[in-house]
């Protein structure tokens, strides 16, 4: 019975080594934190940096926008599938559609935050500036295969579909994020990630679904479009808009490799 007490006080021994140099040095940190103002400065000298943040943005209003109406597109436009399926499998229509969704957004878009960041990663050993080129490659593919996704009558190809779409979406994240982090000194980096995110969710959290339904909204009742037909061209017209975040990537890769710094 000693043995697990003995660990556990040796644990905290270790871990609390040391807890007056430790305290020091995040004193001597937190003095040498840059102010929102001096970071807001030091990037105005950083292009890459906007570029890849209002890219992020745009990324985002897409992921943000699509994903509270995802669910909502599969019951509109395949419906009769949708519930035909999920008897098969023995499921209600709403728990076949959340699995759905907790494969497609959930588990194959956490998988492509970390497949994105480790070819970046890998990419970026030879080549600094595949932290942009990463990115804007996977825009250029999201494109289409979204639109093919939400055009087919198809429904486990939609899902599929789907499922690369939010897989190839996430890519974005890890090579941004450090790159936000890589442009500036130690002592800015968390303002500066602030910022980053700052710019990422006012095009996703703040726009995104917003614009999507209000879209839908005017083709159905002003463009005379039914419920599925005018959620589904709302999605794909703002899936398309996405693709100006390609060359904005594409753009920044050219000065990355100088703007990285720490």
């Amino acid at each position: 019975a000693a043995a697990p007490g003995f660990l556990l006080a040796a644990l905290v021994l270790f871990t609390l080594k040391e807890p007056r140099a430790y305290v020091q040095a995040r004193v001597r940190q937190d003095a040498q934190s840059a102010t929102f103002t001096e970071t807001l400065r030091y990037l105005r000298a950083k292009p890459a940096y906007w570029k890849l943040g209002c890219a992020a943005g745009v990324r985002a209003f897409i992921a943000y926008g699509h994903g509270p109406f995802l669910a909502s597109f599969f019951y509109r436009v395949h419906g009769e599938e949708v519930a035909r399926v999920g008897a098969a499998l023995g499921m209600e229509p709403q728990t076949f559609v959340g699995v759905i969704m907790a494969l497609t957004v959930g588990l194959l878009g956490m998988l492509g935050i970390w497949v994105g960041g480790r070819i970046a990663d890998r990419a970026a050993r030879t080549d600094i500036s595949a932290y942009g080129t990463i990115s804007a490659w996977a825009t250029i593919v999201l494109v289409p295969v979204t639109i093919w996704g939400l055009l087919t009558g198809n429904l486990i190809l939609a899902i599929a579909l789907q499922g690369v779409s939010y897989f190839v979406q996430a890519f974005w994240a890890g090579p941004v994020y450090a790159s936000a982090q890589s442009m500036v000194p130690p002592h800015m980096r968390a303002k500066s990630s602030a910022i980053m995110i700052f710019m990422i969710n006012l095009g996703g959290l703040l726009v995104g679904a917003l614009v999507v339904g209000a879209l839908s909204d005017l083709l159905h009742f002003g463009g005379g479009l039914d419920t599925a037909e005018a959620l589904r061209w709302s999605l794909i017209i703002t899936v398309a808009a996405s693709i100006v975040a390609a060359p904005l990537v594409w753009s920044a890769r050219r000065s990355i490799a100088r703007e990285i710094e720490s």
